[in-house]
């Protein structure tokens, strides 16, 4: 399940992820968040979340879909947030996410959200 909340200060979407989370799920709250205007910045919290049936196809399907409709949000930047022990485990995937380019915005790794939300309001 993913759950977004709104910081209207941050001008920012954090998406919350728990428990098993398809690729599915992410691509349909990236639609949500391209409806309308989307929020300059966006955070992607898998702390609590599995992300265990996701496949480096299923990245770069979801990357292709996000470059579409990433000029909204020209000069964002989008914090993807995993536990260490998550990130170790996810080494294709993470080749996979490394791999993704969106013109004008930024992507970044995180271990720990604190820092996620400091790199996004700096």
């Amino acid at each position: 399940m993913i759950q977004p909340y709104f910081d209207d200060k941050l001008n920012l979407t954090t998406f919350v992820c728990s428990g098993p989370v398809t690729a599915a799920d992410i691509e349909e709250q990236v639609k949500i968040l391209y409806l309308g205007k989307p929020s300059l910045n966006a955070v992607w919290n898998f702390t609590n979340g599995d992300v265990s049936a996701l496949s480096p196809a299923d990245i770069r399907g979801i990357a292709q879909f996000v470059k579409t409709a990433s000029h909204s949000r020209s000069g964002g930047r989008t914090a993807l947030v995993f536990p260490t022990p998550m990130l170790t485990e996810m080494a294709p995937l993470l080749e996979s996410i490394s791999e993704i380019e969106v013109p004008d915005a930024k992507i970044k790794i995180f271990n720990e959200l604190d820092a996620a939300l400091a790199w996004i309001s700096a």
